[in-house]
């Protein structure tokens, strides 16, 4: 059920009492304590509840933690939220996901690189950086091609752009 904008503030804001009423140890025992379903619902809202920068780090850690424990190998999808999660908040602790990942060859050196390649081709495009006529040149992905998702995003975020030239 949806809540409403004055109900969820007001939810935020009582969350965000109860946790300030913890001691700077029990926080940061919270991603360690909490279930995975809690980890999952406070990772999205950590910044309206101004979390101390170390719970943040925590958080951070323990959600994507979770999210990468018992695959062998991570999603392009993850890496995408992993990088956008470093690019969003400067944190050191998305570097140290990522060499976790690497050390524990769930992911390439060729897949972080490319994964970043796509984000970086995302900014230019969402920053106005394209030329139109090199907009022109981004064409659709084939149906079964490596990394559809992401060159459809790409392709999708040119087409809107092209439409504003």
């Amino acid at each position: 059920m949806e809540q409403s904008p004055s109900r969820s503030k007001k939810s935020i804001a009582e969350l965000k009492g109860l946790l300030q009423s913890l001691s700077t140890q029990e926080q940061m025992r919270l991603p360690e304590v909490l279930s995975k379903l809690a980890v999952e619902r406070l990772y999205p809202i950590m910044r309206e509840l101004e979390l101390e920068p170390a719970l943040q780090e925590h958080l951070i850690w323990g959600y994507f933690r979770e999210k990468m424990s018992g695959v062998l190998v991570i999603s392009d999808e993850l890496m995408a939220e992993i990088l956008q999660q470093h690019r969003d908040s400067q944190r050191i602790v998305a570097e140290s996901l990522i060499l976790t990942a690497i050390k524990e060859e769930k992911i390439s050196l060729e897949q972080l690189l490319e994964a970043e390649a796509f984000s970086t081709v995302l900014f230019a495009l969402q920053e106005n950086k394209v030329e139109a006529a090199a907009l022109k040149l981004i064409q659709p992905p084939a149906a079964g091609e490596k990394n559809r998702k992401r060159k459809q995003a790409v392709f999708d975020r040119a087409q809107r752009q092209a439409k504003h030239n």
